[in-house]
């Protein structure tokens, strides 16, 4: 009908009208581009506000599995502390068998950070993280993947020295099963009576064996320091995705 009209217009020479319908056929498309368009962005601030309530609700869960976290590994590294303060009591290596052995039983824990930022690495990898129109809350979401990536590294790092040092105590005080130790399972207090160590005075005042333990220690103390430092990225990467889901939801 259109191109019936402008070829009408056209043998006619009449150039006002030839004008006004390419006026009009470009004033439609434009138009229609821009329908096109808006459609478009709706549909990609839906998906941003499903995608950062996503990112909300995984924040405030990564959040609280820290905390606990942080909560268990200052609990290991008080342990840790005491015992190291205790080893070159004499009396306390002799007399206090049935609490050495239970804080040296603990002594090697060092649960892994169990979470992961699963909603952001499925951004990344699916190339749908430009949905999120925020160049700062893009970024600080894949820092919080990074920094939970080197915290797992340090964990992997630090087991290597616990372990290699629990092997190393168990031999050396006879770490041994007791004939009891098959009963009372799933009660830590009648557990713990099933083992004991043989040869725990050989703790008592040697000086190579409190230098590996004090090894020990220390890596607990950094570890804890860097779970600290996790969570205060934690904290302020949920701070803007809360003040962030604020500013969408009227959008």
């Amino acid at each position: 009908m259109i191109l019936r009209r402008l070829t009408t217009s056209l043998k006619r020479q009449d150039w006002t009208a030839l004008t006004l319908e390419f006026v009009l056929i470009v004033v439609g498309i434009l138009l229609a581009l821009s329908v096109d368009q808006w459609q478009s962005n709706q549909t990609n601030i839906k998906q941003e506000k499903i995608y950062v309530s996503r990112l909300l609700e995984e924040a405030s869960s990564i959040k609280s599995k820290t905390e606990s976290y942080l909560q268990l590994h200052t609990q290991i590294r008080d342990n840790a502390l005491q015992l190291l303060e205790r080893i070159e009591n004499v009396e306390y290596c002799i007399d206090q068998a049935e609490e050495a052995t239970e804080r040296l039983l603990t002594f090697g824990d060092f649960p892994p950070p169990n979470f992961a930022f699963t909603s952001v690495n499925e951004l990344i990898a699916s190339g749908k993280m430009p949905l999120i129109r925020s160049d700062d809350l893009r970024l600080k979401s894949a820092q919080m993947v990074n920094y939970k990536d080197f915290l797992f590294l340090q964990w992997e790092r630090y087991m290597v020295t616990k372990r290699t040092t629990d092997r190393d105590l168990y031999i050396q005080m006879g770490f041994t099963m007791s004939s009891n130790a098959n009963r009372g399972v799933g009660e830590e207090r009648k557990l713990l009576t099933g083992f004991s160590f043989k040869t725990l005075h050989n703790l008592c005042g040697n000086r190579e064996t409190i230098a590996d333990m004090g090894n020990v220690t220390y890596t607990q103390l950094v570890y804890v320091r860097y779970i600290e430092r996790f969570l205060a990225e934690v904290n302020g990467y949920l701070a803007d995705l809360q003040q962030y889901s604020t500013k969408i939801k009227t959008q």
